[in-house]
């Protein structure tokens, strides 16, 4: 009994990961914008609509999905920012934040390693600036770490109503304007 139990998670685990390459697959060949306008709207038809998907078709069914999931450790995470290069990129005017976003992203779904996007809009600077979000488990309870994929660093405070906070081992950084909107692409 106790076999059978594990090889069910264990099949659930490879349905769920079927599902996300699948639904990654899906939405880049879905995707209507990859970044250039980068806004809302942009948003909803780029790629995120395509995890939706490909998420639903995969997972019907298999309610047990929910248990297979196992968010990393921090340091695993950052372990893998070590490794990644998606920061040694260099910004340019059609390559923008939400462009290091999909690289770190893509980077990260490869490795295994669950996240999503992350939009924070800056209504006093008329500006939205996207990070990337990797959910992990923190003293039993599942948290997000937000990071900067153009410099890596950790931002801190991101919630409504305060100034977010990118931190790298050479320097942290307050912005100077608060967040009026989060909005997280799952």
């Amino acid at each position: 009994m106790k076999r059978l139990t594990i090889l069910f998670i264990i099949a659930c685990c490879v349905l769920l990961a079927l599902g996300v390459f699948v639904s990654y697959d899906r939405g880049l060949t879905e995707g209507q914008c990859r970044s250039l306008a980068f806004n809302e709207q942009s948003l909803d038809t780029s790629y995120h609509l395509g995890y939706t998907k490909g998420f639903q078709e995969a997972l019907e069914g298999q309610r047990c999905c929910d248990l297979c999931v196992v968010y990393p450790e921090r340091q695993v995470i950052l372990d893998f920012l070590v490794t990644d290069k998606t920061n040694e990129i260099l910004y340019a005017k059609d390559f923008i934040c939400a462009d290091f976003c999909d690289v770190l992203m893509e980077n990260a779904w490869k490795q295994g390693i669950p996240c999503w996007l992350v939009a924070i809009e800056f209504a006093e600077a008329g500006i939205t600036h996207a990070l990337v979000a990797f959910p992990v488990c923190e003293n039993g309870k599942v948290v997000d770490l937000y990071i900067e994929p153009q410099n890596d660093g950790e931002v801190k405070d991101v919630e409504v109503g305060k100034k977010p906070i990118n931190c790298t081992p050479d320097f942290c950084e307050t912005c100077p304007f608060e967040i009026t909107k989060i909005l997280v692409f799952r």
